[in-house]
């Protein structure tokens, strides 16, 4: 139906608010010549830990329940707008493809190997990352985006001694790591006061 963000203080006048909004979106397709089919209607409901939210409303005088993970466009939006299930993913989707890399590998010098890792795993590990690869993501998954940040880019290098140097994977493939993502962004973990 179209994100309509709003901010409101009782949950009762949010409640009334996406109801209305969603009777004009309704109007709205119905004078396209469209159906709202409020079945595979979803609603995501951003809060605070420790907020009450919206249980659910009505779109289209059909009841909707606010569920709490919604994926848009591959991105996995949480209601505590934390990024776990999303780093989850990206690791589930990665891992098989990091074996069978492994395998072929041997075959392919270091410039093959780093546009095909780019290509097949780095497309997967930093899609739509100005969205949620950000100064609010969590240490525990910045560690884990790190690890196999250079897992995949080890991967190619031959020399089992320099493998182990991430100075030389980095000067080696020139690509930039999460830390360098996070770092253009203000207010990241490493200027919070401790």
């Amino acid at each position: 139906m179209g994100g309509s963000f709003f901010l409101a203080m009782r949950v009762q006048e949010l409640k009334e608010r996406v109801e209305m909004l969603s009777k004009k979106h309704v109007k709205f397709l119905k004078n396209m010549g469209m159906v709202v089919n409020t079945s595979k209607t979803e609603v995501i409901i951003f809060k605070k830990k420790g907020h009450r939210s919206i249980e659910n409303f009505k779109v289209g005088g059909t009841e909707v329940k606010a569920i709490v993970t919604m994926k848009v466009l591959g991105l996995n939006f949480q209601t505590d707008i934390k990024w776990n299930t999303q780093v989850s993913t990206i690791l589930s989707k990665i891992r098989p493809k990091l074996s069978i890399l492994r395998k072929i590998s041997r075959n392919l010098d270091i410039q093959d190997y780093h546009k095909v890792a780019t290509v097949q795993l780095c497309s997967i590990l930093y899609y739509g990352s100005p969205v949620w690869l950000n100064n609010t993501l969590d240490k525990s998954l910045w560690a884990k985006l790190r690890s196999l940040h250079y897992r995949i880019l080890r991967v190619g290098i031959k020399d089992l001694k320099q493998r182990k140097s991430k100075l030389y994977i980095d000067k080696t493939y020139k690509r930039a790591i999460s830390e360098m993502c996070r770092d253009s962004y203000p207010n990241s973990p490493n200027e919070r006061a401790v």
